[in-house]
């Protein structure tokens, strides 16, 4: 939903956002654990990224749901470099959404001039997303990142 020169997205929401959600489907060919797959979402490409059994991530390649997909990396054991390098795999990850579905990579550039905010709701603060009582929106912030670059590789390819 825009407000002013904001755009919030919930990934819970039905409203015309929604396609900057992780949850949305947008299957992508991505590299996980060394290995090239077909993932449904980015929410599943994530919960892969986090698993520190190459195993256990790839159970998740069965999963039908995002919200299922979320729920199954929470069982298992976490990837002990997930946290250093969780803010590396989100990037390539949006990169590989929004650079192998033209129509997505259109609506994205389309956001430009635009903050980009994800709205989680959580009662806490948020660090992908914007809770209850703030967040650091370090989705929203990738996003925008990921936007400029595609605004200066479109800009480039004109001039």
């Amino acid at each position: 939903m825009a407000y002013g020169d904001k755009i919030v997205f919930d990934p819970r929401s039905r409203a015309p956002e929604r396609w900057l959600s992780n949850s949305e489907h947008a299957p992508m060919r991505t590299l996980i654990h060394e290995q090239m797959v077909m993932v449904f979402t980015v929410e599943h490409a994530i919960q892969m990224a986090r698993c520190a059994w190459p195993d256990d991530a790839f159970a998740i390649l069965n999963v039908p749901t995002p919200e299922e997909a979320q729920d199954y990396g929470r069982t298992v054991e976490v990837n002990p470099l997930w946290e250093e390098h969780k803010l590396t795999y989100m990037s390539r990850f949006l990169h590989d959404k929004f650079t192998q579905h033209r129509g997505l990579h259109e609506y994205l550039i389309s956001t430009a001039g635009y903050t980009l905010e994800f709205y989680d709701g959580r009662e806490h603060i948020s660090y992908w997303g914007m809770g209850r009582i703030g967040g650091q929106n370090m989705l929203g912030r990738l996003l925008m990142q990921l936007r400029d670059q595609l605004c200066a590789q479109a800009q480039s390819q004109v001039s």
